[in-house]
C-alpha cells in the first residue's frame, strides 16, 4: 500500500474523529445548559397578588406556596372572600411559575437539534431519529 491509499484511509478515520469531537463538544455544552436551567428552575420563585391587594402569594417552579403575605386591609374582610383572594393569587402565581418553566425549558430544545445523527456521521449507518 502506497502514501497515497494510507492518506486516502486516514482521511475518512480523521473526519470521523473530528465529527465525534464535535458531538462530545456538543454534549458537553448542553450538559452544561441543562444544569443551569436546573439551578434556576430550583430557586424560581413567582408572586401573584388578589386583585384587591390584600393578599400575595409565592410559589415555587412547581406551582408549590411558599410565600403568603395579608396586606393589614385582609382582617377588614371575611374569611370566605380571604379564601377567595389567597386560591385567585395562587391560581396566578402557579400560571406564571408555569410560564416561566416552559420558558426556561424552551431555551433548552433549541440547541437539541445541533447533533447529527448517525448517518451523518458514518455514510451508510441508519438514521435512528
Amino acid at each position: 500500500m502506497d502514501s497515497a491509499e494510507r492518506a486516502d484511509l486516514r482521511s475518512p478515520a480523521d473526519a470521523a474523529r473530528e465529527q465525534i469531537d464535535q458531538v462530545v463538544d456538543a454534549l458537553g455544552d448542553q450538559q452544561t445548559r441543562l444544569a443551569e436551567i436546573h439551578q434556576r428552575l430550583n430557586t424560581l420563585r413567582c408572586t401573584a397578588e388578589s386583585a384587591d391587594g390584600l393578599v400575595e402569594v409565592t410559589v415555587d417552579a412547581t406551582g408549590v406556596l411558599t410565600d403568603v403575605r395579608f396586606d393589614a386591609d385582609a382582617r377588614r374582610i371575611s374569611l370566605e372572600q380571604l379564601g377567595t383572594a389567597v386560591a385567585a393569587a395562587g391560581r396566578e402565581a402557579s400560571k406564571r411559575a408555569q410560564a416561566r418553566t416552559w420558558e426556561l425549558m424552551a431555551s433548552f430544545a433549541p440547541s437539541t437539534g445541533q447533533l447529527p445523527t448517525a448517518a451523518g456521521m458514518v455514510p451508510g449507518a441508519p438514521n435512528f431519529g
